[in-house]
């Protein structure tokens, strides 16, 4: 090439190259958020605000698996907490590939459950030791339970990614120079407008706008299965309120229609709007839905699902017009896990 007849412009670009490249990595885009990503036998989630959690993720109707959550925060001062489910008949030992690994844990204890826990620099050290590993295990009265670690390094490189934090003192996979206080920022939370709660209405008028909602449904043909359907109505604000057409129900499990319509006649119908800030995060409303008419909240969740520690759970918050985001959590393989420690994909300011 033409260059390689200059020794000292070839010698110049050499040395110019490597603070180039860092450069471009210390500039590079930080992965979008949210993200759910199954990597071999965990699960890693981020929310909106850039806090991750990962999670050992395996289809366990044993109940043998030792559940295993690595919840970290954005910015430079993010939290970072380790924490093992050892169960009430904990025995004392925790092995890493069969080698007892010893730690300063705290312990949790609850009223079924018994926890231990970890945090910040303690927490570090050991999640860059379990890292390499293969197997966590922990020793309790009624035998071993077991943590693959497959997939575990994948699922902190990608909190890594998303955090910003590749290349400096404090990440979890890839450590480098680069100083732990130059890490981004956690982004700001989204703060949703406060909740007032409205005056209920008469039983006989709810009915009447109930039966409404349910002949025009039928006759418009928009809800299939009309035969097998009821109704909640439950007051939004003093124009509207909410009536939700549950249809083809088993058990808790059913197909939810929800409007909103004006409470004086003729009544104004119109599907109620939900706003997604994006498809990943879409309304799922198939399953069990419930609204909270003093603090604006819709749960929408499939508790079939839930009851063996798995599922999507949604929580929206009526604004005056639409249904907005408050809350999502995933966890997509059932192992018996519990919903407060599943990854979160959005949150709001409390």
């Amino acid at each position: 090439m033409q260059w390689m007849k200059h020794p000292r412009a070839a010698l110049l670009l050499a040395l110019m190259t490597p603070s180039v490249v860092q450069a471009e990595n210390a500039q590079a885009p930080l992965e979008a958020v949210p993200m759910y990503r199954q990597i071999k036998d965990w699960a890693v989630g981020c929310d909106n605000t850039r806090a991750c959690t990962a999670v050992m993720a395996i289809d366990d109707d044993l109940m043998a698996g030792l559940q295993t959550i690595i919840r970290r925060e954005a910015g430079p001062q993010g939290a970072l907490e380790l924490t093992l489910r050892v169960g009430p008949a904990f025995a004392e030992q925790v092995l890493l590939d069969g080698q007892v690994l010893s730690a300063n844990w705290q312990r949790i204890q609850l009223e079924y459950d018994f926890d231990l826990l970890l945090e910040d620099d303690e927490a570090l050290a050991l999640i860059r030791r379990l890292r390499n590993g293969a197997r966590l295990s922990s020793l309790t009265e009624d035998g071993e339970l077991v943590a693959s670690l497959q997939g575990l390094s994948g699922a902190l490189l990608a909190i890594d990614a998303v955090q910003g934090r590749v290349g400096h003192a404090d990440a979890l996979v890839r450590v480098g120079d680069a100083p732990a206080a130059d890490v981004p920022g956690a982004p700001d939370t989204v703060v949703l407008p406060q909740f007032v709660a409205a005056s209920r209405m008469n039983d006989e008028q709810a009915h009447e706008i109930g039966r409404m909602v349910k002949r025009q449904a039928n006759v418009e043909g928009d809800v299939p299965g009309m035969s097998n359907s009821h109704y909640e109505v439950h007051p939004l604000d003093a124009a509207n309120v909410l009536v939700i057409l549950n249809v083809g129900c088993s058990g808790e499990f059913c197909a939810n229609f929800l409007y909103r319509v004006s409470r004086a006649a003729p009544y104004q119908i119109s599907e109620m709007a939900f706003e997604a800030p994006t498809p990943l995060l879409a309304p799922r409303l198939s399953g069990y839905v419930a609204f909270d008419a003093q603090s604006g909240q819709l749960f929408a969740a499939d508790k079939s699902q839930v009851e063996r520690g798995c599922g999507v759970i949604q929580q929206w918050r009526y604004d005056g017009e639409r249904m907005r985001l408050e809350r999502v959590a995933r966890l997509d393989r059932c192992g018996y896990v519990k919903p407060q420690f599943w990854p979160v994909l959005w949150r709001v300011r409390e």
